[in-house]
């Protein structure tokens, strides 16, 4: 498949929507994926629209790529698409579209992601043997910069870790 040359992370999902359909209504589809993705200054770009023998369905194929050309994905953004390529596969969060145009989208697959991506299948256990995990990072900003934006970096923290109602991020020290 020669569209992984040209880009560094490549999804597909299947549509039960006719080829011709799709793509009518390509810039629709395109706009969807993004905004349901939310990855800052990228853009979605269906690359391949393939219908599937012997039915109505259509393996759509696109490419996350960078807003402006010549530029990468930064980091920051390839790991909150990398969290929630691995809830979709998974199917924690199906991938939501205008259903009304487009149906209920199945079968999400990630078919090349930039520095690779591992799924570990959910796994059930007794609430006191699950485990915490814990992490540290550092911030090239002052303590009184760190201060002032404090709730709004929680925020953004919180967002990206992508926790679920029974999960907790704890702040314990930014010194």
């Amino acid at each position: 498949m020669k569209y992984f040359i040209y880009h560094d992370v490549v999804a597909s999902f299947k549509l039960e929507k006719s080829v011709s359909l799709l793509n009518a209504n390509i810039l629709e589809l395109e706009h969807n994926i993004i905004d349901e993705i939310g990855v800052a200054d990228s853009k979605v770009v269906v690359i391949s629209l393939k219908s599937l023998a012997g039915s109505n369905s259509t393996d759509v194929v696109f490419a996350v790529v960078p807003y402006l050309e010549n530029l990468n994905i930064s980091s920051p953004a390839l790991s909150l698409l990398r969290s929630v390529f691995e809830e979709l596969v998974i199917d924690q969060t199906p991938l939501h579209l205008n259903s009304s145009l487009f149906g209920d989208p199945f079968s999400f697959e990630v078919l090349k992601f930039q520095g690779g991506i591992t799924v570990t299948p959910q796994q059930n256990a007794f609430l006191l043997q699950r485990v915490q995990i814990f992490f540290n990072f550092t911030l090239n900003f002052s303590i009184d910069q760190i201060q002032e934006y404090f709730i709004e970096l929680k925020k953004q923290l919180k967002s990206g870790l992508h926790l679920t109602s029974h999960e907790v991020c704890h702040f314990i020290n930014f010194m």
